[in-house]
């Protein structure tokens, strides 16, 4: 009879223990098989009946997504580690469409990529890939990462067009999934983020050709601003929109009517013309302040009157600000552990999300704890709730990130108030 040993005295064990753990371990693996190989598909789970925020309800969420985009007829695009996926129903399923593949891949690279890309690894590892995806008028898809890949069978396949560190250009923002912008041409444009530091030019570049061919757009002198935080399109006055940071002269809001030949300043040289995404509305221009010196607010410049007047204190730093069809204005605000505004003022360790209906009255609508991680160039990670690009969704779709509630899960806010219903 097998036996083994427990602080010196024998235990027998049955013989059939053995047989059984293989039994079970054999089971374990037959089901992570079976899982494998089918679709890889998220379903909204919907929130308790009693969940709202203000006046609003929380329809629920999608666990381990961040939705990026949305075009004009509904459809959301989402992505996790290194896969696209696809919602044609509002939100409510989305389902795997495609994989970007590895560029140049050794043997090696390959099957540590086969193993990386497992579900059950993907599960555990939890890694949001990509932060910026568009969708071109076309139906072509494009993806920027290590390159900028390409789609034009719906996300089924992806090939890479234009490569970041063959062609010495910076990628764009990353906290947000809003740097990156579409013409009605499906011109598209981002300017530089990641750059070495100041006293480089700093490119906006453009793609034609549905996606296939990239050039310089504009450049801005070396030490001119330090990076470009997104570029916007305004539908509105048919012009885009540039944000750039960070300090003093180097924070500046500019637009072409153009094409990029000439940009014009419509601000700059404080810290309330530091933004990083702009909301055009028919009569206002919105953003959330980047400050990380005195605070930040939201702020939004009047075209009639040609004045900018701080709307909101925040605090906090924000990276994104959306609006939805309804006209409900979202901004939400940002915790950087390392700013000087966190080290000298000691601000709630939180991303916040607040809405305005008539962009005068704001009202936080919710707060999620910050869940501190150290980074691999050993900073530590921000917390920040991010919204996807494209055209104005009917609910509104956001994603906490480097958070200790909802951490990297789709949540789904039902916009209208229930008196209107």
């Amino acid at each position: 009879m097998a036996k083994f040993f427990a602080k010196d005295r024998p235990v027998a064990v049955p013989r059939r223990t053995v047989p059984v753990l293989g039994t079970v371990a054999f089971l374990i693996l037959l089901c992570l098989a079976v899982w494998e190989v089918q679709p890889d598909v998220r379903h909204l789970v919907s929130a308790t009946p009693a969940a709202s925020l203000l006046a609003y309800d929380l329809v629920g969420s999608v666990p381990r997504l961040q939705v990026l985009y949305a075009t004009a007829d509904g459809t959301l695009y989402g992505v996790e580690d290194l896969s696209v996926f696809v919602s044609t129903d509002d939100g409510r399923t989305f389902r795997e469409r495609g994989r970007l593949p590895r560029l140049h891949p050794s043997v090696g690279d390959r099957l540590a990529d086969a193993v990386a890309r497992r579900k059950v690894v993907r599960y555990f590892r939890q890694l949001h890939g990509p932060r910026n995806l568009v969708v071109l008028n076309s139906g072509t898809i494009l993806v920027f990462w290590d390159a900028i890949y390409r789609s034009t069978d719906g996300g089924r396949t992806f090939q890479p067009v234009f490569h970041f560190h063959t062609e010495g250009v910076a990628q764009p923002f990353l906290l947000n999934g809003q740097s990156v912008t579409v013409g009605p041409d499906d011109t598209v444009y981002f300017g530089e983020y990641t750059v070495p530091g100041r006293g480089v030019p700093v490119r906006i570049l453009r793609g034609r050709e549905d996606g296939r061919r990239w050039d310089v757009a504009y450049t801005f002198a070396p030490g001119e601003i330090l990076h470009v935080h997104s570029v916007a399109y305004d539908r509105y006055r048919q012009r885009y929109w540039v944000c750039t940071g960070d300090w003093g002269d180097e924070a500046r809001v500019l637009y072409t009517d153009d094409g990029f030949r000439h940009l014009h300043q419509l601000g700059a040289g404080a810290e309330d013309w530091r933004a990083t995404v702009v909301v055009p509305t028919a009569d206002h221009l919105y953003w959330g302040g980047d400050g990380d010196w005195q605070g930040a607010g939201i702020f939004r410049w009047s075209f009639a009157r040609r004045t900018l007047e701080r709307v909101q204190w925040l605090g906090k730093p924000s990276y994104a600000a959306t609006q939805v069809r309804d006209g409900t204005l979202f901004v939400s605000t940002a915790y950087e552990p390392e700013s000087p505004f966190t080290r000298a003022n000691h601000p709630p360790a939180s991303a916040d999300l607040w809405t305005s209906r008539d962009g005068l009255q704001w009202s936080k609508v919710a707060t999620f704890p910050y869940q501190q991680h150290a980074l691999p160039t050993g900073h530590l990670s921000r917390a920040t709730i991010a919204f996807p690009g494209g055209a104005p969704t009917r609910d509104l779709f956001y994603t906490p990130l480097s958070t200790s509630e909802a951490n990297f899960s789709v949540q789904v806010l039902r916009t209208w108030p229930r008196a209107e219903r």
